[in-house]
């Protein structure tokens, strides 16, 4: 998965869902407009009040304001066994990001 979006979720997007993200490389995306928009996160991944179950991806070189490689936005997640590496952001969680959420890395 390598794309950009405006405002959030650069590679893969998830709105209350349940998915499996499972054995995907997710690298190079990132978001184009995000000064002051509060979902502007999660360049690699990003959940919104959902409940997905992250395992075993590559998550790298993505950028957002947000949680660069994955930003879990409310709801509840699990994330095990990725590897997050080189993500970049303008505020909070390069690599991981959680908000308001339960989640178990």
């Amino acid at each position: 998965v390598r794309n950009v979006a405006t405002n959030t979720g650069g590679g893969i997007y998830l709105a209350t869902s349940a998915a499996l993200v499972i054995s995907n490389r997710i690298a190079g995306n990132g978001l184009t407009n995000y000064q002051d928009f509060v979902l502007a996160g999660g360049g690699g991944i990003v959940s919104s009040n959902g409940a997905p179950q992250i395992r075993g991806n590559q998550i790298v070189d993505n950028h957002a304001q947000y949680g660069g490689g994955i930003r879990i936005w409310e709801g509840t997640a699990q994330i095990t066994g990725n590897t997050v590496v080189g993500n970049h952001v303008m505020s909070l969680g390069a690599g991981v990001e959680v908000a308001r959420a339960s989640v178990v890395i």
